[in-house]
């Protein structure tokens, strides 16, 4: 099914070679003063190599290695990224980077367990809800995006007078309260009280979908915050590339709990056993994150989504005040191979007669009249741009 999704998915370079965005090209000022800025917040590129090696790594030993070693370098990994990247970027930008990576690694995931729960039949789970396919690959999704165009709504109706920080603990509460419902659901507490199976669970996933909407919305809006004026792609690739990374942890890691606690149904007869910690641990997977919901103060700005985050959106640095260059006592952007599209402009020269034997530009008859400076190269880029 992905290779046929991916024959349509091809043709969007088509219009990407062709240019019907109608990007300007840059001239070869403007090109040196894109090299100049990128080059001066290097570290960007250097954390961009180790997310794909951080990557590479994952996809191998997800292949090759147990669900407990798979989870220890898991671990590494995260350690790895959250490290380098808090170290690395400008003190802001790595905070709200380590909240997001975080905290989606912390939602540990029990779907290939849920699965089953949801799904074994009588001869394989005698008190399941026994849900039909149909139920839970088509009914269940189209609700949950329905509940999903709700969030997104609730985000606009509030955005504007709420703060990221409220936004993010009003989020994590409720989505602990849901989360809690899936609990009762593993105790098959709503089937003592009642309630339908199907009912319980629309509800139950409605409002989660609805709360991970609202937590996801701010956290897309403060990543295009954090993006420089020319590292955009850079930057947005790094950050939301670490979000993805954490999502992919909450996997390797709730398949390590899972193993841990004994949960690996099978969709074999007689499986019922296969349950008994299910709740716990769901009820793990509900309550870790509230660990971050403590430090939403010194993680997230305290701003509202209409507000910039910076005092001035076109000054900041990727890497300016960054931990690395506090330690290594780097004062000024680093110089680099376009470092003369770096010098500052010099003080200007008098006005006079020409010397002798000067050309018509000033300087030795013929000689090449002296480049742009770098301040005077960025505004020519700005000016392309």
């Amino acid at each position: 099914m992905f290779t046929v999704a991916a024959i349509p998915a091809s043709f969007v370079m088509g219009p990407a070679l062709l240019n019907w965005m109608r990007e300007p090209c840059l001239s070869r000022e403007a090109e040196c003063a894109q090299r100049a800025a990128v080059w001066a917040q290097r570290e960007a590129v250097v954390l961009a190599f180790i997310m794909l090696a951080s990557t590479l790594l994952l996809s191998l030993t997800g292949m090759w290695l147990t669900v407990r070693q798979n989870g220890l370098v898991t671990l590494g990994v995260l350690v790895l990224i959250v490290s380098s990247f808090s170290l690395m970027l400008n003190p802001v930008i790595a905070k709200v980077n380590a909240f997001g990576l975080l905290q989606a690694a912390m939602q540990l995931s029990l779907s290939s367990a849920s699965f089953y729960f949801m799904l074994d039949d009588e001869k394989e789970y005698p008190d399941g809800p026994h849900f039909s396919v149909t139920f839970y690959s088509m009914v269940l999704p189209v609700c949950g995006n329905a509940f999903s165009v709700l969030g997104i709504w609730l985000y606009n109706r509030f955005s504007h007078t709420w703060s990221y920080q409220r936004m993010y603990v009003v989020g994590n509460l409720v989505g602990c309260v849901a989360n809690v419902l899936d609990v009762f659901f593993y105790l098959r507490i709503n089937k003592m009280a009642g309630i339908p199976d199907t009912v319980f669970v629309l509800g139950s996933s409605g409002l989660q979908d609805t709360m991970r909407e609202w937590l996801w919305m701010p956290g897309v809006v403060l990543i295009s915050h954090m993006c420089p004026r020319g590292m955009e792609a850079i930057m947005f690739a790094n950050l939301a590339g670490c979000h993805n990374l954490g999502y992919t942890a909450s996997i390797n890691l709730g398949a390590w709990m899972l193993e841990s606690l004994q949960i690996q149904p099978a969709g074999v007869a007689g499986e019922r056993h296969q349950f008994d910690n299910l709740w716990v641990a769901s009820m793990v997977s509900t309550l870790l994150p509230l660990v971050l919901v403590v430090f939403v103060p010194w993680f997230i700005p305290n701003k509202l989504s209409t507000e910039p985050i910076f005092e001035d959106q076109d000054a900041i640095s990727a890497t300016g005040g960054s931990l690395l260059r506090q330690l290594t006592g780097w004062g000024s952007p680093p110089r680099g191979p376009w470092a003369a599209a770096e010098e500052p402009a010099g003080e200007p020269e008098p006005a006079g007669e020409p010397e002798p034997g000067a050309g018509p530009l000033g300087g030795a008859a013929g000689s090449i009249p002296r480049r742009h400076s770098g301040r005077e190269e960025l505004r020519v880029a700005g000016k392309s741009l």
